[in-house]
């Protein structure tokens, strides 16, 4: 008997042993009928695959079809809360100056806060949300323009942040709330500053709004509409709101998002 030592027998070549001559085995253990069969299981048929066709055309359909929809919901939605601004301005125009006409021009302003909003949503699609930093520095940048008020600076700190579609509304509303009182009432007859920040925090985001006006105390600010209203807001978005003398000068707002970024 002849064996061969120091390693497999070349390729092709039977081994000669006690019993013979023994078959070389096939790669990872399959014998040469195994491996013919597992080789010959056939793919999906024609039919199958033009099924798939037919399906994946179906669905890229019906979501071309709702996003068309969305999109028109969202003009048609736009178009009435400018409607609804317009005619606001319009009962303002024929009210003489006081306390009444001063109300329905801040409803106004509202409303165009909730349309810039709006504006955002069915902008290029992004997985992360609405653009927070777009929509606040679109927001200010409307504020300053209809205030009035050229002595009084606005400075903005955003991070870029992220928010959801449910968030991007009262964000907003309470960014113009609080920035035009701080423009109404912290600078009644000197220029001033007023910072909006909007940082990323472990687990959220903090919006601040700060001023270096005349101040006031927090507690009777709190009795006035506009920042019951932003309290109301930021129990919408299970935040923490917080307003505080600042230093030296004027008042800051502190507004704790959670989930935001």
């Amino acid at each position: 008997m002849r064996l061969r030592l120091g390693g497999p027998p070349p390729e092709g070549q039977a081994v000669e042993g006690c019993g013979g001559n023994l078959p070389q085995p096939a790669p990872f253990g399959f014998q040469e009928t195994e491996l013919r069969k597992f080789m010959e299981i056939p793919g999906p048929s024609a039919a199958v695959e033009d099924q798939l066709r037919e399906r994946i055309a179906e669905l890229e359909d019906a979501l071309s079809e709702t996003e068309a929809r969305l999109r028109e919901l969202d003009h048609r939605a736009r178009n009435d809360l400018q409607l609804v601004w317009s005619i606001l301005l319009m009962q303002t125009r024929r009210l003489p100056d006081g306390p009444a006409r001063r109300a329905l021009r801040r409803a106004a302003d509202r409303v165009a806060a909730v349309a810039a909003a709006l504006k955002h949503f069915h902008r290029p699609a992004d997985p992360g949300g609405l653009d927070a930093q777009a929509l606040l520095r679109e927001l200010v940048g409307e504020i300053a323009g209809g205030a009035g008020r050229a002595d009084v600076r606005l400075q903005l700190e955003l991070d870029p942040l992220r928010v959801a579609p449910s968030q991007a509304a009262p964000l907003g509303l309470i960014v113009e709330e609080l920035v035009h009182n701080a423009l109404g009432h912290a600078f009644p007859d000197r220029a001033g500053l007023v910072e909006i920040g909007l940082h990323q925090t472990d687990g959220g985001a903090v919006l601040t709004v700060t001023d270096d006006g005349v101040g006031a105390d927090p507690a009777t600010c709190r009795a006035g509409f506009g920042i019951g209203l932003v309290e109301l807001l930021c129990k919408q978005l299970k935040g923490e709101f917080v307003i505080a003398s600042g230093a030296p000068s004027g008042l800051r707002a502190t507004i704790r998002i959670p989930g935001a970024g």
